[in-house]
């Protein structure tokens, strides 16, 4: 799982994050705003949020079928390389399959 995300979904998010980082400031060079949600640069951000919680779920459903211990996995996890607000968020959520809501779908649809 952990190589998983090191050789796969990181080098996914770098681009996004190199992006928005750089729409900033080309935005604030040519003295104008950034980039509108309509105009389709987020949604890639979206997008990749989506897989990393994908790639989440498959990587917790595969250490459930191994049997390891779920505390175990949450703790390594958390503290390693692949560590992030998402890990400490979802995982948790994931192993105790509670799925309920946790963002406002309108406010997706801006």
């Amino acid at each position: 799982m952990l190589r998983i995300i090191l050789e796969i979904v990181l080098p996914l998010l770098a681009p996004i994050a190199i992006y928005a980082v750089w729409s900033h400031f080309d935005a604030k060079r040519k003295g104008a705003k950034m980039p509108g949600w309509e105009e389709g640069h987020w949604f890639w951000a979206v997008i990749a949020g989506a897989a990393l919680t994908a790639a989440l779920a498959e990587g917790a459903l595969a250490a459930e079928m191994a049997g390891l211990d779920q505390e175990a996995v949450i703790e390594v996890l958390n503290e390693g390389a692949a560590g992030s607000r998402l890990t400490r968020s979802k995982l948790p959520k994931i192993f105790k399959r509670d799925f309920a809501p946790q963002f406002q779908l309108e406010l997706m649809e801006k």
